[in-house]
């Protein structure tokens, strides 16, 4: 799931690389592989979360209400991670822009792949879900399965990455989060036939539209109005992301009380 787009762009005939890239294969790999790393952000956010979930899943699965909570936490989960997505997204491209950054690499054109890094964010958002969806397998016991599903997703990444790898390198990065997501369907409805969750969907596709709302404008809006990387740009980009939360709650994404909660876990001012 992690090396096989690096596995298939290893076999990439350099002939192809120059028609798709005009570069030989290794550069390709090297970039992307540069590239790919960038979503380290979004990694530790998961990686942070499984550790503790883990325990605390298996903990907390015998208690009245489990069920419920576990669909709560795949939902603030995803809050986060929409966050941090949008963050790294919006203000990446202007941080490569700062010429001691755009010179940090050897060379300058490993910033080519640039273009990968939302798509990556994405990918590790949704092994985050899978992390979620597939507490139930763990707490029943029935982890027998988990096997055939990762076998299903490294077969799709593999695939796409086949495929893609004539297209270019977004095609080849969308591998990772359409396997992802593949596995995390899976391991839900495996899941959900021993340990069933009410996962919030519904809310989690609005979630997600209002972050695709707001990625969508930074990308195709916002150049043809003002240079990113300029100070202006730099303000509409602010704006973009304090428009993530602010049209969360005008589309009344939050229920009662719960947006009362998470201004309980902001610090008061001294």
């Amino acid at each position: 799931m992690e090396n096989g787009d690096r596995m298939v762009l290893n076999v990439l005939p350099d002939a192809t690389a120059r028609a798709v890239y005009r570069m030989d294969t290794k550069e390709v790999i090297g970039i992307y592989s540069f590239n790919y790393k960038l979503g380290v952000a979004m990694l530790l956010v998961v990686q942070m979360f499984r550790m503790a979930w883990t325990p605390f899943s298996l903990t907390q699965a015998k208690q009245l209400g489990a069920p419920q909570l576990f669909s709560r936490v795949l939902t603030a989960l995803m809050i986060v991670c929409s966050g941090v997505l949008l963050a790294v997204s919006l203000f990446l491209p202007v941080l490569v822009s700062i010429p001691a950054v755009y010179h940090f690499p050897r060379t300058p054109a490993y910033w080519l792949g640039l273009s990968i890094v939302p798509v990556i964010l994405l990918g590790y958002v949704f092994s985050g879900v899978y992390a979620v969806v597939t507490a139930g397998l763990y707490v029943e016991r029935r982890t027998g399965v988990l096997p055939w599903i990762s076998g299903a997703g490294a077969l799709v990444n593999l695939t796409m990455c086949a495929v893609g790898a004539r297209y270019g390198m977004v095609a080849v990065a969308w591998a990772t989060p359409a396997s992802y997501a593949l596995m995390a369907a899976l391991g839900a409805w495996a899941a959900n036939r021993v340990f069933p969750v009410p996962f919030e969907w519904f809310r989690l596709v609005h979630l997600g539209a209002v972050a695709s709302a707001i990625f969508a404008a930074d990308r195709w809006l916002l150049p043809s109005a003002v240079e990113p990387s300029s100070a202006a740009g730099v303000g509409a980009k602010l704006l973009l992301l304090l428009a993530f939360p602010a049209l969360l709650l005008l589309t009344r994404f939050f229920r009662t009380g719960e947006f009362a909660v998470m201004r309980k876990l902001v610090p008061a001012r001294a």
